[in-house]
């Protein structure tokens, strides 16, 4: 059956495909992953009588990674939330790179971010 008032049909209607200049930079989608569900760990069963759910350096230990590159990681939920939206959805400037993100400081204030 055609559509109403004789509109072409499309089974692609409604999705937008993603052009090879929009796909996500799988480091920086991943790196982001991991500061969330870190952070996540962290703080999972926080009081307000305990300081920390877990000691960090304890999770240092247990996922076998130093406390300066955990630290650096989980820096990354400070991003602005259009930054992070940018970086899911492959939008983000070419010049935004893990690398610098974990090696460079940013600023922590979302205006400041948005001129990176």
């Amino acid at each position: 059956m055609p559509p109403p008032s004789g509109e072409q049909f499309s089974p692609h209607a409604g999705f937008q495909f993603r052009t090879p200049r929009q796909c996500m930079d799988d480091a920086l989608g991943q790196a982001l992953g991991k500061a969330k569900l870190w952070k996540m760990e962290l703080t999972s069963g926080l009081t307000e009588n305990r300081a920390a759910a877990i000691d960090l350096e304890e999770f240092c230990r247990k996922k076998r990674l130093t406390m300066r590159y955990v630290l650096k990681v989980l820096r990354l939920n400070t991003l602005s939330s259009s930054i992070k939206s940018a970086i899911m959805n492959g939008t983000q400037p070419k010049t935004l790179v893990l690398r610098d993100l974990l090696q460079k400081p940013f600023p922590l204030v979302w205006g400041e971010q948005a001129r990176m």
